[in-house]
């Protein structure tokens, strides 16, 4: 097989793994590199580029950066959840509870790990209160005897 041949099946065999990646980081193709990934159609000068072995290389270290990047979100996202459950068993929450913020805040990707967007949709804040509520008042009662 041709080396022009062998570079351009790389290349796109590159292209169709890092593709998922991206999405998998909710990240969008900045420098123009990163656009390639994205594109169907290529002129005679982005080829010379795609197939040279500067642009296979850099290719190769932006799959092993953003492979490395979801490893780190999943393993930040695993002792969020250590820290989570054993905050829900101190405090008995409620399994509807639970299940709600679960079904806002799952996974490891970035949108989920975004702190400046809210943590409690008001559903789950009120579950939350009516659960302090309930502790307040069985305190009270357990204080009152």
């Amino acid at each position: 097989m041709e080396e022009k041949e062998q570079r351009g099946q790389r290349f796109l065999h590159l292209c169709h793994s890092l593709r998922p990646l991206f999405t998998c980081m909710e990240r969008e193709p900045k420098s123009p590199l990163e656009q390639l990934i994205f594109s169907s159609n290529y002129n005679e000068q982005q080829e010379i580029i795609i197939l040279s072995l500067e642009t296979l290389t850099q290719l190769e270290e932006l799959k092993h950066n953003l492979k490395s990047a979801i490893n780190a979100n999943k393993v930040e996202a695993e002792g969020y959840w250590v820290k989570i459950k054993e905050l829900w068993s101190r405090l008995d929450v409620d399994e509807d509870l639970k299940d709600a913020f679960v079904n806002v805040h799952c996974g490891f990707q970035p949108e989920t790990q975004d702190v400046q967007g809210p943590i409690f949709t008001p559903s789950v804040l009120k579950g939350v209160m009516s659960h302090i509520q309930y502790i307040c008042f069985m305190l009270y009662s357990f204080d009152s005897r």
